[in-house]
């Protein structure tokens, strides 16, 4: 005789399979799509608008509050960014191109010498320095590596472009913090880069025409914070950026950060008994792009209210196919590696880099003694590498493993028996 199935049961049952659907890879990336649909290269205010409405219109249905929080900080607003090269015979040729952001500009249309600096005839010897004065041509992967190491070679401007293949463009600030660079600067594609270098190579002469207008000025922003009514002491602060780098509303993984903020909000829901779950406060956080202005914002606010975070779990650019999932860790959790990385043999889940934080990392010194995590892909350096625009360069398995990670870390660090701060 089989029993019937009571309400309950049914209730399991609906919950498992919805679990499961909200974890899946192709849902997440069905989210990263829709955040990524909403803006075109430059974020708009509109663009902006939509992608906070769709986020808050998400977190309401699991029954999350919102509140506003605002704050200014300073901003670097284009004005103008145009270049071109001239041949020998004076002739010109427009290039498509971006600011860096926080780049010195110019009151007039600066024009030099262009070169590409020259590398080393062998590995680990010193390569010869180039000109002063000129306009250095540089591509690699951390653009503000290249940034620097053109104003260290005395540069009168940079043109910097991805490693990548293509003419997608990589835009950056010159500097991680949002402070003003030293001389002006552009980037453009590989593929123009690339075509430049071979006209460098046969020894054809050329001047560069740049043209960056641009500067800081005060501006206002707002963080997104969502938590259960009631709520009064986060044991945990989960955030992830719904702006992210110069290229639009979002660069496909670095809108997974904030898909996986959604899909973690949405699969701890389901625990409405579990006592972390109830205080549990989820941030999207605005003004990351030139520093960490909307993470400051929250961490300050939090404090003045005396109800400062157990641990914050930041989610980061995720899910790239070329990229490793990283565990960073801040001093404040080293303690816990272990127990983090029992708990991700148990869930299934291979992580292929742990890092302690050093004590100079901007994140380490934003919080402080607050025991602090990051889930992001690991490119060398997580925080500098090239975001992915193309769908296809999007690992759903990637966001499905970092989804479930997330999960399990913050069962584990909500767990007031194991949790020693």
């Amino acid at each position: 005789m089989h029993r019937r199935a009571s309400v309950r049961d049914v209730r399991i049952v609906q919950h498992v399979e919805a679990s499961s659907r909200t974890m899946e890879g192709h849902a997440i990336f069905a989210t990263v799509e829709a955040l990524c649909s909403f803006g075109a290269r430059w974020m708009g205010a509109q663009a902006v608008d939509r992608v906070k409405g769709f986020v808050s219109q998400e977190m309401a249905a699991i029954g999350l509050s919102l509140g506003r929080q605002k704050f200014r900080f300073r901003n670097y607003l284009l004005e103008e960014a145009r270049l071109r090269v001239l041949d020998a015979a004076g002739a010109a040729r427009e290039l498509v191109c971006e600011p860096v952001a926080c780049s010195r500009p110019v009151r007039t249309p600066l024009e030099a010498v262009l070169e590409a600096p020259p590398a080393a005839a062998t590995p680990g010897a010193v390569p010869p320095a180039p000109r002063h004065g000129t306009v250095h041509c540089l591509r690699g992967r951390d653009l503000q590596a290249c940034y620097a190491r053109a104003c260290a070679q005395g540069a009168a401007a940079a043109i910097l472009a991805t490693d990548l293949p293509g003419h997608a463009i990589r835009c950056v600030a010159c500097s991680p913090d949002g402070g003003q660079g030293l001389i002006p600067a552009v980037s453009i594609s590989g593929h123009d880069a690339l075509a430049l270098f071979q006209q460098l190579g046969h020894s054809q002469p050329l001047r560069a025409v740049l043209d960056v207008r641009g500067g800081m000025r005060e501006a206002a922003a707002e963080n997104l914070l969502f938590a259960l009514p009631g709520a009064i002491q986060p044991p945990a602060l989960i955030l992830a950026r719904y702006d992210s780098f110069w290229n639009g509303v979002h660069a496909m993984d670095g809108a997974a950060g904030l898909a996986l903020l959604l899909h973690l909000a949405r699969e701890l829901s389901w625990e409405a008994a579990w006592e972390g779950w109830r205080e549990t406060l989820f941030c999207a956080a605005g003004a990351q792009t030139l520093g960490r202005f909307g993470e400051m914002a929250c961490r300050d606010a939090l404090f003045r209210a005396g109800r400062a975070p157990g641990f914050v779990l930041e989610l980061g650019a995720l899910g790239g196919r070329e990229g490793a999932l990283e565990v960073a860790v801040s001093p404040a959790m080293a303690s816990l590696c272990s127990r983090l990385q029992e708990t991700a043999a148990a869930s299934g889940v291979a992580v292929e880099a742990w890092r302690i934080l050093p004590p100079d990392d901007p994140a380490v010194l934003l919080w402080k003694n607050i025991p602090y995590l990051r889930l992001a892909d690991s490119h060398g350096d997580p925080l500098r590498h090239t975001p992915l625009d193309v769908p296809s360069r999007l690992s759903q398995d990637g966001l499905a493993r970092a989804a479930r990670l997330g999960r399990e870390f913050t069962r584990l660090l909500c767990d007031t028996e194991t949790t020693p701060f």
